[in-house]
């Protein structure tokens, strides 16, 4: 993203937050909570200049899988 840019995160239709690209055009968001296991959608939106529209966007689908419980292997 370029330097300074803001960004939408979303899971599904889910807005999970917002980040903001540092001078090398890098960020990083954490989420609050987990996606419950299963397919999802995760969608990145580049805010436009005053947040009211979306200058890019990428979507890219992935699968959280259920781990096991870890009590029940020892």
């Amino acid at each position: 993203a370029p330097p300074g840019a803001r960004l939408r995160l979303y899971v599904g239709r889910e807005h999970v937050g917002d980040a903001e690209a540092n001078a090398a055009g890098r960020w990083q968001f954490t989420p609050e909570g987990q996606p419950q296991p299963g397919q999802h959608l995760l969608r990145v939106d580049q805010l436009g200049t005053g947040g009211a529209t979306v200058a890019a966007r990428i979507e890219v689908p992935f699968r959280r899988e259920r781990l096991a419980d870890t009590a029940s292997l020892e």
